[in-house]
């Protein structure tokens, strides 16, 4: 269940009836829904309140991505049908000077699966593999020697690796997980060219997409400007919301985020809401932890301004059981789906409030084990 609070004025229309049943379909080619709505009036309140009716679909706004460890069990029907996409994690390159990434990549249970993929797809939902992660790296480490560096210089051979990978296993593209030092002109070329690259080289319509610390994704850091540079390039970007500079679930969206992500949506996507996707942690990540209902006030609050945006992406699968964690967030993000076909004003003005920015951000490392 969730609550909408909504401006308009319905005080004619509820004056008529308490309650209202309306059944409502969007579809097309990129994405469908089929969602049971009631409006209820509370004490002045409009409640809107939606159950799934049939298992969630990628399209071009509104996704609820699911990142899946791949060492980890694989993920139940129950959870997967919240899920419009699902972000494969993670491909990884060995620390030795040949930058190898291995294959095939496991998609679950440290096991290929390819049937999972196929069956997942023929659902309707895009299975993308996520290459990097914290295991290949960290800016929060003392000693910048993580397996990245073993890559840099490498952005054929990478590009190469992964778009072969993407084609031999059927996925529906890549992203890029990126959470390591960018402090040299090497770096920031690897950035660059790999992601270019990807573009230029998977096939037509392919996700391309980073997910970037919030704490990287400010103006003028040097991974903001490459990312505003490439952003053609770009599906759209996961953002971790939970690995730094900003906490909407204690601060609250409109006082900690609001600046952080209306930057991203002006001056990387001129705009489009659509290309940023909020990034939660549901166990792993201390104080920056959203549970089911925290995620769904935060997302509630983000529509208030953006009602028509990229919806959600959590870390990780195994801390949805049973879609525990996913159907109350997808049951707020999936009544919008579709709203890019017909835009929305937003229901409330932009906060004054600045940017909650901690003096000293303590990154937060999710532990990955080794896929075997």
């Amino acid at each position: 269940m969730t609550r909408f609070l909504h401006r308009t004025n319905l005080a004619f229309f509820l004056a008529l009836v308490s309650t209202v049943t309306i059944v409502a379909v969007v579809a097309d080619e990129n994405d469908s829904y089929q969602q049971h709505h009631t409006i209820v009036e509370q004490g002045g309140i409009v409640e809107h309140h939606s159950r799934n009716l049939a298992s969630a679909t990628a399209g071009v706004d509104s996704r609820l991505i699911a990142y899946l460890g791949n060492w980890e069990a694989c993920p139940t029907s129950a959870q997967t049908d919240q899920y419009s996409h699902i972000f494969i994690a993670f491909a990884e390159a060995t620390c030795t000077s040949t930058c190898t990434i291995g294959s095939p990549v496991a998609i679950c249970n440290n096991a290929v699966n390819p049937t999972l993929v196929s069956t997942w797809q023929a659902a309707g939902k895009k299975v993308v593999l996520s290459f990097g992660g914290a295991s290949m790296g960290g800016s929060w480490l003392k000693d910048p020697n993580g397996c990245w560096d073993a890559c840099v210089g490498k952005e054929s051979s990478v590009v190469t690796q992964l778009v072969n990978i993407v084609n031999n296993q059927k996925f529906d593209g890549v992203d890029i997980d990126y959470e390591y030092f960018y402090n040299t002109a090497a770096r920031q070329k690897f950035i660059k060219d790999i992601t270019t690259g990807l573009r230029a080289n998977l096939p037509v319509g392919s996700i391309l997409t980073h997910a970037p610390m919030d704490s990287d994704m400010v103006s003028g850091k040097a991974y903001y400007d490459i990312l505003k540079n490439v952003s053609s390039s770009l599906s759209f970007l996961n953002v971790q919301y939970y690995n730094g500079i900003t906490n909407p679930v204690l601060d609250g969206f409109a006082a900690a985020t609001y600046s952080h992500y209306k930057n991203l949506v002006d001056n990387i996507f001129l705009g489009d809401a659509t290309k940023i996707v909020f990034g939660f942690c549901v166990t792993e990540c201390v104080e920056w932890n959203a549970n089911s209902q925290q995620a769904v006030k935060v997302l509630s609050d983000l529509k208030g301004y953006y009602p028509c945006n990229g919806g959600a992406f959590f870390w990780d699968g195994k801390d949805d059981p049973s879609g525990s964690w996913s159907i109350s967030v997808a049951a707020a993000v999936q009544p919008s789906v579709g709203c890019s076909k017909t835009p929305l004003k937003p229901l409330v003005a932009a906060p004054r409030q600045p940017v909650k920015i901690p003096s000293k951000p303590i990154p937060v490392l999710s532990p990955k084990k080794p896929v075997v």
